[in-house]
């Protein structure tokens, strides 16, 4: 094992730690660990009370801790129990929570991720990169705000070498920032936004995003070139910053005509994402339904039935000319529940009962069920009616399925 210098792991305060080359992990001192996360005034006596409260802890001790030579308190070099991010992690979940088992054992190797990012920050940008996919952001959206976050960092690393506080400071600076270009403190552009604890960057639009890259990049070369060593001549470089992204911000909304600060946020931008998409399907799936040899004639869509004092939604109805029936169909971006395919027989039903034509024959329901795994044709059939869609001479679902697997494969993410 190679030595390498000590890694914050909490707060600012220190752990030994040793590097090991050979398999590229680093080795942290337990006792540090541990008297740091309990403030123990005698920490190998906690250890020791914990593994004999933790049975499966104490039964892996063996392998979750290894002796490896660090300074001790004296300055000597000599063996202390040390153990990997893993390992480590399961100590520390160890210490008495409410937190279940599965949920510490999860948060191990999450934990294990984030550390692994410490040392390696290409990881951190992959990482940052799936988050944000997982919740829905564009590509060009993610882009943006990861640069963004690399500006915000250049930034306050020049708050940190010009005498700026942490926190408190960081914060009234970037409210002069933001008021500066974007006419709000941060409080204010939230709750213009509709937020309360989500953060403010990720629900920033495009134009937002850039805009105040442009003034925290702008507030940072003003911050090198001037060299401000108070609190308040920082703020001026900060405003000055500012000042930058408003002259862009008016010169923009002059072409536009539109405002740049903008009260859409992330959940309001994904719902209308959502609902964009939702017609594109729509509209691909009649036009695949119609584009096929089945014989099916366009009805109507987004049909609202009066039920029960209420309503329900039939996204799409279909008439197929051999069978004279009607096909009520559904389009679910996930497999329906036992409870919403009840549910739709009684719909169908009811349908039957107030809108059969006379001379057709009784309506059925079909599902359009789209995963991300799977297309998929799947009828709805009431259990007076008969056994399967070929009684009412309608295609197979295996008949649909192939088509869909051909047809319909570029809505697979949708």
């Amino acid at each position: 094992m190679a030595k390498k210098n000590a890694i914050k792991l909490f707060e600012d305060k220190l752990v030994r730690s040793v590097w090991d080359d050979d398999n590229e992990e680093w080795f942290f001192s337990i006792v540090d660990v541990v008297e740091i996360l309990t403030e123990s005034k005698d920490p190998k006596q906690y250890i020791k009370k914990m593994r004999s409260r933790d049975k499966e802890l104490n039964l892996n001790w063996g392998t979750i801790c290894t002796l490896v030579q660090m300074i001790g308190h004296d300055g000597k070099k000599r063996e202390i129990q040390a153990a990997d991010v893993k390992g480590i992690l399961r100590i520390i979940q160890s210490i008495p929570s409410s937190k279940a088992e599965p949920f510490k054992q999860w948060l191990a190797k999450v934990g294990a991720e984030r550390l692994d990012q410490l040392q390696d920050p290409e990881l951190s940008i992959k990482q940052g990169l799936e988050d944000y996919r997982r919740l829905g952001y564009s590509d060009d959206w993610i882009n943006q705000r990861l640069k963004s976050i690399e500006i915000r960092k250049d930034l306050t690393d020049q708050w940190k070498e010009h005498n700026v506080q942490e926190e408190v400071q960081y914060a009234a600076l970037t409210d002069i920032i933001y008021q500066a270009w974007a006419g709000k403190t941060a409080k204010e552009y939230k709750q213009f936004k509709g937020l309360k604890k989500e953060n403010l960057r990720d629900n920033m639009t495009n134009e937002e995003l850039v805009l105040n890259m442009l003034a925290e990049l702008s507030a940072t070369s003003i911050t090198k070139a001037k060299n401000p060593q108070t609190l308040k001549e920082n703020a001026q470089c900060a405003q000055e910053g500012g000042n930058v992204a408003a002259v862009a911000r008016r010169e923009l909304e002059s072409k536009t005509g539109k405002s740049i600060v903008s009260p859409l946020n992330a959940r309001d931008y994904f719902t209308a994402q959502i609902d964009s998409k939702k017609e594109q399907l729509y509209l691909s799936i009649r036009n695949f339904i119609l584009g096929t040899e089945l014989l099916f004639g366009f009805s109507n869509e987004k049909v609202r039935v009066p039920y029960k004092n209420s309503y329900f939604i039939i996204d799409q109805i279909y008439y197929h000319i051999p069978s004279k029936r009607n096909v009520l169909l559904n389009i679910y971006l996930k497999n329906p529940t036992a409870a919403q395919k009840e549910k739709f027989k009684e719909q169908i039903l009811f349908y039957n009962n107030k809108n059969k034509r006379d001379g057709d024959e009784n309506a059925v329901g079909m599902f359009f069920i789209i995963t991300e795994k799977k297309i998929s044709v799947e009828y709805v059939i009431p259990y007076n009616f008969g056994k399967s869609a070929e009684d009412f001479g309608l295609p197979s679902p295996d008949i649909f399925d192939s088509f869909l697997q051909k047809s319909l494969a570029d809505l697979r993410m949708i």
